[in-house]
């Protein structure tokens, strides 16, 4: 697409510093600020970018800094299939890597799989599943570990949205609710009283809300080679989630429902014809009050390699 004179000067200004961070925060994560639940690294509800192929292969890397100092290492693989003008489906598996609080701990994280149907060149209405490989209660010493050092969520989850064209930029709308709820048994009561697990909430019997989101991304086409993808990211938390208390009764964790709004960019990078090098950063600048889940990131960083054929 064609960019306004103003954002394309803007832009190429600003481009090579915010490349430079963006691959500086990239580093630690080789040696997605989204409070996400999963529906945000979803293809469909990011850029729709290269050629008219039937096959799409992802592989990529992420960083971020979550609560309590923990630093999460997520791998990821996709496959995308079209199998014609307006279908196309996805499969994605991720594996993910926590250290904090005094524990490293790894595991396969969840597996995602979505349909797509195009109504439009650029507008597109998407369904699927989010289905764990973990249950969400994680041990080490045989004590539950807190969310914040799951794998995933630990949830079936359904997941449904579009994306659509507004004046000049693109808008993704989605929402995911859980089915089921995981077996997360964290109490800080179980832990010595020295141990920085104490500061932790209690997510034992968690029960959580599911989200909705909203993106909204303006494409600058820089040079024949270079496009960046500025945007916002709104996630409404659709209520506050709860907890087992020591007389077995469920009680809210107050403060856990509510906004997140994250700022991003996308850098993309044309290899050559069909593969692509995008470096993504994201950081929040509303956060809900409290996050048991364990979702959310300081700061994020991403870095992925696409090839179509």
């Amino acid at each position: 697409m064609m960019a306004n004179p103003f954002f394309l000067s803007l832009a190429r200004r600003a481009f090579w510093p915010l490349g430079l961070a963006l691959i500086g925060l990239s580093v630690p994560a080789m040696g997605q600020g989204c409070s996400d639940a999963g529906f945000c690294s979803v293809s469909a509800f990011r850029s729709w970018e290269g050629p008219d192929l039937p096959h799409l292969v992802r592989i990529g890397a992420s960083y971020g800094l979550a609560d309590y100092e923990i630093g999460v290492l997520t791998g990821y693989a996709e496959f995308q299939r079209r199998w014609n003008d307006r279908w196309a489906t996805d499969i994605r598996l991720t594996h993910v890597t926590q250290s904090g609080l005094g524990v490293t701990s790894s595991g396969w994280g969840d597996v995602y799989l979505t349909g797509h149907y195009a109504l439009s060149p650029r507008t597109r209405i998407t369904a699927g599943i989010k289905w764990p490989l973990a249950d969400g209660n994680r041990q080490k010493d045989g004590l539950p570990l807190p969310m914040d050092l799951q794998p995933g969520l630990g949830t079936v989850d359904v997941i449904a949205g579009a994306g659509f064209p507004v004046w000049k930029l693109q808008v993704y709308a989605a929402i995911q609710l859980p089915l089921t709820q995981n077996d997360n048994a964290f109490d800080p009561g179980l832990y010595p009283e020295d141990s920085p697990m104490r500061e932790v909430a209690s997510t034992r019997g968690f029960e959580r809300k599911g989200d909705v989101m909203v993106r909204i991304t303006y494409p600058i086409l820089l040079s024949d080679r270079w496009t960046l993808t500025p945007g916002v990211l709104p996630i409404f938390h659709l209520g506050e989630d709860r907890y087992l208390d020591a007389n077995g009764f469920r009680q809210p964790l107050e403060g856990s429902g509510g906004l997140t709004v994250n700022l991003q960019a996308f850098a993309d990078y044309a290899l050559m014809d069909k593969s692509f090098l995008q470096i993504q950063a994201g950081m929040p600048l509303v956060v809900r009050e409290a996050r048991p889940d364990g979702l959310t990131r300081a700061v994020v960083a991403v870095l992925e390699w696409r090839r179509h054929f």
